[in-house]
Formats: structure tokens, C-alpha cells, sequence
């Protein structure tokens, strides 16, 4: 992990997360840009956290353990999104593990300004209330779609929301981390590919998968 304290960087990153009205010049002082290379560890589970952090670049997953112990990818985070906020809230330690999938740049809220930012800033409880509603509604998403439309409009919903927050039609793809994130067996999930290659809806290549037609895959998704 790079920091970098430096006050107009500092400065230029909250404007970029249109925090500036909401951090008070006395607080940026204690704020860190927190630089991560692809496979860093952000944040280890069961570890009490020193604060928040919003992604500013880059993108990080959030990793539970599986039952047989293993990390498994539970979500993306992309720029704007929180880390720790959860955590933060309950007063507890990381529930999951995170780490940068691509190089990550955060912006670090130590406690020194958080809990000053939390009593008497509304701007900044308002973006954080922000990003748990976020996570609250896809995850209550999620849930209900698998049992309303079943795993293939899952995946369906899945790639066309990767598609959107890559801005690239090549998303990448784990066949045994996808399976257990919609929550299906790696042979399901291979039929469910099968299928939509046979729609001519995409196109599965190594570790990825290509939309070819992403019209039709938003139209299959939005006119549910």
C-alpha cells in the first residue's frame, strides 16, 4: 500500500466524490489517498477497522469464506462505493475480507475525522446513508429476483450490470466464484452460458464472458 497525504490531491479527490462541501478544512488533514496494486488485501475479515474508505478509482470484491473455507467473491465495489461503512455503523470488525481485483486508489477516513464527520457533518451522513442503501437494495435485489425470475435472469441481471460499471462489453469471469454468487452448481451455470450463446447473446471465452448483443441482454433484464 502506497499514502499520500499531499492537501491538494486530498482536496481534488473529495471534489471528484463531491465531498468537498462536506469535509470541513480542519478534518482533510487527517485524510490519506491509499494506493493498492491488483491482489492486495484492503481490509482482512474479523480485523477491527481505523476507518472508512471511498473507492476513488479501480475496483475491489468482498470476499466471505466458504464452508469448506475458502474466499469466495461476494460483490464488486466500484469508485464511489464505501468500505468499512457497515462495519463502522455496527461497531464491529470487517465481516468480510476485500481486495483490489485491478489497481485501487482510496480515499481513507481515519477515526480522528470520522466521528467528528458523523456527529456534525449531514452531507457526509447523507453519503454514506447513501452507500448502505446501496447495499441494503441489492441484496434484498437479488434475493427476490432469484426466486421471482430464477438464475438465468440472474446472470442476465449480473453481466448487464458488470457491463455497466466496466463500460466494456468483455466481463471478467470465475466459473466457480459466478456459480456460488448466483447461486448455482458450476454445471448449471455452464448450461446457463450454453443457452444464452445459443440466443446469440454472448459469447463465453477464457475467464471471461463477451455480450454480443447488449440490447437484447438489457431487454431481457429491464422488461422484467
Amino acid at each position: 500500500m502506497k499514502v499520500i497525504t499531499k492537501p491538494a490531491l486530498i482536496y481534488a479527490c473529495l471534489e471528484r466524490l463531491g465531498l468537498a462541501d462536506a469535509v470541513p478544512g480542519h478534518l482533510r488533514k487527517h485524510l490519506q489517498l491509499q494506493s493498492f496494486q491488483r491482489g492486495e488485501y484492503i481490509a482482512h475479515a474479523a480485523q477491527d477497522p481505523a476507518g472508512v474508505s471511498v473507492i476513488v478509482s479501480g475496483r475491489v470484491q468482498v470476499m466471505p469464506l466458504s464452508e469448506s473455507g475458502d474466499e469466495i467473491i461476494l460483490n464488486y465495489l466500484y469508485p464511489s462505493d464505501m468500505i468499512g461503512d457497515i462495519e463502522v455503523v455496527m461497531k464491529g470488525p470487517y465481516i468480510h475480507s476485500v481486495t483490489a481485483t485491478v489497481a485501487t486508489t482510496l480515499l481513507f477516513f481515519p477515526h480522528a475525522a470520522l466521528d467528528e464527520l458523523m456527529d456534525g457533518s449531514t452531507a457526509f451522513l447523507r453519503y454514506m446513508l447513501h452507500a448502505l442503501n446501496e447495499k441494503v437494495l441489492m441484496v434484498s435485489f437479488y434475493s427476490s429476483s432469484t426466486r421471482l425470475y430464477g438464475k438465468k435472469y440472474c446472470f442476465c441481471r449480473y453481466l448487464y450490470e458488470q457491463q455497466q460499471r466496466l463500460k466494456t462489453p468483455l466481463i471478467p469471469l470465475n466459473m466457480k466464484q459466478a456459480a456460488i454468487y448466483i447461486g448455482v452448481s458450476e454445471r448449471h451455470l455452464r448450461r446457463i452460458i450454453g443457452e444464452l450463446e445459443q440466443e446469440c447473446l454472448i459469447e463465453k471465452q477464457a475467464k471471461a464472458v463477451r455480450i454480443v448483443d447488449s440490447p437484447a441482454l438489457q431487454a431481457c433484464v429491464i422488461k422484467r
